[in-house]
């Protein structure tokens, strides 16, 4: 929450563009954030909201940003492209001193599905520029977003990336967070805030729920790291579960199912960076920090049985052979 709201002050207070995205499951409170980060800036600045189910195409987002800025009277343009350039133009003839924007898109992964994706492509260049003070607060509940950008998109954007993991029941929220606080003269309480497997246990159930938010290719890493777990291995690197995984690639594509399913290294290990940074590896400290990313040692914080179950509730479309695996 300080990270979004110191953002978003540098960007009221002086003039600097940026962006950023918050991603976590629905029900993890990432709108309530936003609107209460907001809520708490006192200078003046205004606000653009988008939503990916509303605001299905580049046009139709740009008259609602001409519409919430109040940018024209009419609105009435012949084209697309004019329409466009007529906002490019209003935004790109401000300075440091304009009155900044916040552009805040609902379901950024929708607007990563447009034509050319020319909005997104636009707000991050200007974010990039001197020119209106605009920061780019993106929301959405899938963990691969970034992977849904083209190259130029990407290389616009700040990478700048809050998780959030979904929220306790409410009945349940007051004891969850007491028992998580309470420590007393007891020697098991002192011995269990310690122990940082058992800390680790607390988020597992969070874990989980994100599950259902990873690409097919995360879904195959985890399931990598299930073998690898099988094998008796409390810790591991990228290169043991990407072997795991191209071996399994190769066996489905010998028997003629499936050969678009063995992606190039880089691209899988940023699916598994992307998942080291959702919480569901851990690396670990000792010689093996100093060594390449590729080799240095993680843990999962998921077990076997956590990471059956999971695969099990798996609601997105997943070739079957994978769900078998």
């Amino acid at each position: 929450m300080e990270s979004l709201r110191e953002l978003i002050q540098k960007t009221v207070e002086f003039g600097k563009s940026n962006s950023i995205l918050v991603v976590g499951p629905r029900g993890s409170g990432k709108s309530e954030l936003i609107q209460s980060v907001l809520s708490d800036i006192q200078d003046p600045f205004l606000c653009v909201r988008l939503n990916g189910f509303i605001h299905t195409d580049d046009r139709l987002a740009l008259k609602s940003i001409i519409r919430q800025l109040k940018f024209s009277e009419s609105g009435s343009f012949n084209s697309f492209s004019e329409c466009l350039s007529f906002v490019l133009l209003t935004l790109k003839s401000g300075s440091q001193e304009t009155m900044p924007i916040v552009f805040v898109l609902e379901e950024f992964d929708l607007f990563a599905q447009h034509s050319n994706q020319k909005l997104l492509y636009n707000l991050f260049d200007i974010a990039q520029s001197e020119q209106t003070p605009i920061v780019v607060i993106g929301a959405t509940s899938r963990i691969d977003c970034l992977e849904l950008l083209e190259k130029r998109v990407k290389s616009r954007f700040s990478h700048r990336t809050i998780h959030l993991y979904p929220m306790q029941p409410e009945d349940t929220d007051d004891d969850h967070i007491k028992n998580l606080l309470q420590v007393n003269n007891d020697k098991r309480y002192i011995e269990l805030w310690k122990d940082n497997q058992a800390f680790d246990q607390h988020f597992q159930a969070d874990r989980l729920e994100l599950v259902d938010a990873l690409s097919v290719l995360q879904l195959m890493l985890l399931i990598a790291t299930k073998d690898v777990l099988q094998r008796q291995l409390e810790v591991f690197n990228f290169e043991m579960i990407y072997d795991t995984y191209r071996e399994f690639c190769r066996r489905t594509a010998n028997m003629g199912r499936g050969s678009a399913l063995l992606f190039v290294k880089p691209v899988v290990f940023k699916a598994f960076e992307q998942m080291v940074e959702a919480g569901f590896y851990k690396y670990c400290t000792g010689i093996s920090a100093q060594c390449p990313k590729e080799y240095r040692m993680v843990k999962s914080i998921l077990t076997r049985q956590d990471i059956a179950h999971s695969i099990n509730k798996y609601r997105h479309p997943c070739p079957e052979n994978i769900l078998k695996w």
